[in-house]
């Protein structure tokens, strides 16, 4: 099990880092699409598509990282759970009873 946490892993930071790039390069191609719409005619338009095509950048890259965290959450292994009944606490709840 170990093992196959160790392979979901290393996939699921390379989907991470597909959707940082995603996020990156939606941003600056946006941004491009936005000056050169705006330089050329309205820019009111220009600022309406600008705004689509960024959050469509954004929603995109945001999905893979989501999507990445999934995956490495669902295969991570548990931690084991010890209780313990001798700690300060109980032992102060127990003298009040002596």
């Amino acid at each position: 099990m170990e093992q196959t946490h160790a392979v979901i892993y290393f996939h699921a930071k390379l989907v991470e880092l597909a959707g940082v790039a995603i996020i990156v390069g939606g941003t600056l191609l946006s941004s491009g699409y936005f000056l050169r719409e705006g330089v050329r005619g309205d820019w009111r338009q220009a600022y309406d598509r600008y705004r689509a095509n960024l959050g469509r950048g954004i929603l995109l890259g945001l999905e893979l990282l989501v999507g990445a965290d999934i995956m490495s959450t669902v295969t991570a292994p548990l931690p084991s759970v010890v209780c313990h009944f001798n700690s300060p606490v109980s032992d102060t709840i127990g003298s009040l009873f002596d």
